[in-house]
């Protein structure tokens, strides 16, 4: 199970008995005895929980289960319309581990696909080249890893799913877009 700190652990177990006894199911800790945890900014990192079922006749099974806890990496920085050189993209790791890209991508207005590699060192800068592929006058930009959204900014007159009155400005020419105040989580 891969989930980003802040975001709820589920897990829903099934099994059968070939007795048709009433199964019951334990787990051990981080989940509680409903299979779930809450977790927070502080629990980045590796977790094993065993899931136990007992037909309550003296038979049981267990299945150990990882949990990897990865932490939020932020779009912090984008240049649609360069003067010189490449468009870009800036991320920001701001906590306190590496994070390894490789499972990371970022998807644009288009549906064009970005994938991601290397390493963003705890509370450094990444820097995504791109060769003209931001639509200039407004897009949206979605980064995923493993699968799950992390982080999303729409700029000028892209039209998503909330309209376009909540979209930051579109940069002029040779100019960026950024978040205020710079490496904040500010959803906004």
């Amino acid at each position: 199970i891969t989930v980003f700190a802040g975001k709820p652990v589920e897990r829903i177990p099934s099994a059968s008995d070939v007795d048709n006894d009433t199964l019951t199911f334990s787990f051990t800790s981080p989940l509680n005895s409903s299979g779930e945890w809450q977790t927070t900014g502080n629990d980045i990192g590796n977790y094993q929980t065993t899931v136990t079922v007992s037909d309550g006749k003296g038979k049981s099974d267990y299945q150990i289960v990882n949990i990897f806890v990865f932490q939020k990496i932020l779009i912090n920085e984008i240049l649609p319309d360069s003067a010189s050189g490449n468009e870009w993209i800036e991320l920001y790791n701001p906590f306190n581990q590496n994070i390894n890209l490789s499972n990371c991508n970022i998807k644009d207005g288009s549906n064009n696909l970005i994938e991601l590699n290397g390493i963003i060192n705890y509370g450094e800068y990444s820097v995504v080249n791109l060769n003209n592929e931001l639509n200039n006058s407004g897009d949206m930009l979605s980064l995923s890893c493993f699968n799950e959204l992390v982080d999303s900014v729409t700029y000028g007159n892209f039209n998503d799913s909330s309209g376009i009155e909540d979209n930051a400005p579109a940069p002029g020419y040779g100019d960026s877009i950024g978040r205020s105040p710079n490496d904040k989580d500010t959803d906004n």
